[in-house]
């Protein structure tokens, strides 16, 4: 067994077993797993879906599929299942899972939703799964895999930490982005197509990349006019500004106090040889992109307070660049001509309607409203101890108050941990998934 410094996490020899050896005897393999999670009481609602996913293993081991995303999916899917049949980290675990559901079901249960297509079950929501890493190795595996269940992974890094749980919420976003049919190409076309209107017009003027770069030892010319630099900007950065808004609609101003601390403020973003730039945004403009979603949702108050600690910790920052190889600067543009375009594009992001969505809006799907932050500032009170927690609060707003005490109060981390953990885990299923 592999041991941790918080304990038995899961059985490396087993893993390896089942991984390079699949092959040979693969289906021998998924009986096992599935045995396991016969035998675990956390699992017995999900055999249905477990039983799919064995069956989509099956059909993908018969094919010959053998990627890295595959192999990566494989140990996910069966350190899972182990760490739910050894009842290794429980409470925690049924927490997280409580929140990833809360979050998924609040999406799809959505009047506005009914007949949706979507690549899963109706009633299938992601699971967790507890695996290495630090602080900011939050991810989901890429859904083009076309898998029937999405494993989010929490870094036990972040197991006594629960205000880190926004996170949660923004990969739940990812893997909503692509499970929707047609949501991820509306959603990149309706950016770009912003963009290119906005630079038309004159709203912006961002530069054409002319360059040459040394790509694997040979000098390799990099051409994009304008607007071909902002569609590429802008058309790769929806994924992650679709996974922070859905967040923000989930959990409100909370989630931005905790991606703001996890990414930080850095004005440089990498540039990657002839694919271009990098598809997640420079933290300083995703700071002013998620500023301006809470804007418009009427979070002016928090929205201030964040802005504020940005300028704080980056005062002078005047433009964004992009370089290749972290040496080799590439384009920069000045963050006055960025703002423009935050304003559009993240204004259509929010209101304009999707045929993907049932010719809705993605604020008209999901909201968080003043309601919402009253819930949430009820249990930032609750969270020390001192008050009953509020009846109605659903695990996401348990985990965006989380976020806010932890703010208010850094020195009684333990407490807010413990507290709001207790409360997450004791919330009825039956009565926080209504929407």
């Amino acid at each position: 067994m592999q041991l941790t410094g918080f304990g038995m996490m899961y059985d490396t020899d087993l893993l390896k077993q089942v991984t390079n050896n699949r092959t040979l005897s693969f289906r021998k393999d998924l009986d096992e797993v599935f045995l396991l999670a016969e035998g675990t009481p956390s699992l017995a609602n999900s055999l249905p879906l477990i039983d799919d996913v064995i069956n989509w293993f099956d059909r993908a081991f018969k094919s010959n599929a053998n990627t890295n995303e595959m192999n990566g999916y494989w140990f996910d899917f069966v350190n899972m299942v182990l760490q739910r049949y050894a009842v290794l980290f429980e409470v925690e675990l049924s927490a997280a899972d409580k929140l990833v559901k809360n979050l998924f079901q609040r999406f799809f249960n959505s009047r506005s939703l009914k007949g949706i297509r979507m690549s899963y079950r109706y009633d299938v929501a992601p699971v967790v799964f507890l695996g290495r890493g630090g602080t900011r190795s939050y991810y989901t595996l890429p859904p083009t895999l076309h898998r029937p269940l999405a494993i989010i992974h929490l870094p036990r890094a972040a197991l006594n930490n629960v205000w880190r749980w926004n996170v949660l919420a923004h990969e739940t976003g990812h893997d909503v982005f692509f499970c929707v049919e047609n949501l991820a190409r509306e959603m990149e076309a309706l950016a770009a197509t912003v963009a290119v209107d906005a630079l038309r017009a004159g709203k912006a003027d961002y530069p054409p990349i002319s360059t040459v770069l040394k790509i694997n030892g040979r000098l390799t010319p990099i051409e994009m006019t304008r607007e071909q630099f902002t569609v590429s900007l802008w058309s790769k950065w929806t994924n992650e500004l679709f996974a922070d808004l859905f967040a923000i609609l989930m959990c409100g101003p909370s989630t931005v106090f905790t991606m703001q601390e996890m990414i930080g403020f850095g004005s440089v973003g990498s540039w990657h040889g002839v694919q271009g730039p990098d598809p997640h945004p420079l933290p300083v403009l995703r700071n002013l992109i998620n500023i301006t979603f809470m804007r418009q949702l009427g979070f002016s108050y928090h929205a201030h307070i964040i802005e504020r600690r940005m300028l704080r910790h980056n005062p002078n920052i005047r433009d964004a660049k992009w370089v290749f190889n972290g040496v080799t600067e590439v384009t920069r543009i000045k963050l006055g001509q960025l703002m423009p375009m935050i304003e559009l594009i993240t204004t259509a992001m929010l209101n304009y309607p999707l045929q993907s969505l049932n010719n809705h809006s993605l604020r008209e799907v999901i909201n968080f409203n003043f309601y919402d932050q009253a819930m949430v500032d009820a249990l930032v009170d609750a969270a020390a101890g001192d008050t009953i927690p509020p009846q109605g609060a659903e695990p996401r707003h348990v985990v965006a108050a989380a976020q806010l005490a932890f703010v208010f109060n850094p020195y009684q981390a333990d407490k807010i941990h413990n507290n709001l953990i207790n409360f997450l885990s004791q919330l009825n299923h039956d009565e926080v998934y209504q929407h």
